[in-house]
């Protein structure tokens, strides 16, 4: 695919309301349509996001996706991922699945909209245990003037616990799109 990657495009500054939520809307469809045939791509972040000339968004690097019907595909334990982005549960090596990836995308929007990652440390283990036991920084605390059900569905897809988050990712994209 011809054209920068999410992140090099965020590298400039957080991007508008609009564009932030349109290219989450485009990834999580993207993921949406991916965890409806079962699969789960547990490494969702700028980098992995392609845009076409067109500026359509396209999710690559399904490298370290795994089916959600087959078990014992990584060793328990395991963790793999990128810790800007990185699920609770992701962090400390538990079953991961499709709301994994929705805490990641909410990371993710929250870097499109602040032009900062929501945690931030001097290495990987520092960063993934924010993302285990510190609160969602608030978006409207970083950035003055965006919508409140914005910052809520952010807060809501990056809970701690899975079953507080959206229960699908077609849920998320909807939010998104209201």
């Amino acid at each position: 695919i011809e054209g920068d990657s999410l992140k090099q495009v965020v590298a400039n500054g957080p991007l508008s309301v609009e564009e932030a939520v349109d290219l989450a809307v485009q990834v999580g469809e993207a993921l949406a349509f991916a965890h409806d045939r079962g699969l789960v791509h547990r490494d969702v972040k700028p980098q992995n996001v392609l845009l076409t000339e067109e500026g359509r968004a396209k999710v690559t690097d399904f490298g370290i996706a795994r089916t959600l019907d087959v078990q014992g595909v990584t060793q328990t334990g395991t963790v793999l991922g990128t810790s800007d982005y990185i699920a609770p549960e992701q962090a400390r090596g538990r079953q991961v699945d499709r709301k994994t990836d929705i805490y990641s995308l909410g990371a993710v929007v929250y870097e499109l909209l602040t032009g900062e990652v929501p945690y931030e440390g001097d290495n990987f283990v520092a960063v993934a245990m924010q993302h285990v036991h510190e609160p969602v920084p608030s978006l409207m605390e970083r950035r003055r003037g965006l919508p409140v059900r914005l910052d809520l569905a952010v807060q809501r897809a990056m809970a701690k616990e899975p079953d507080d988050r959206f229960d699908s990712m077609h849920d998320f994209v909807r939010e998104l799109e209201a």
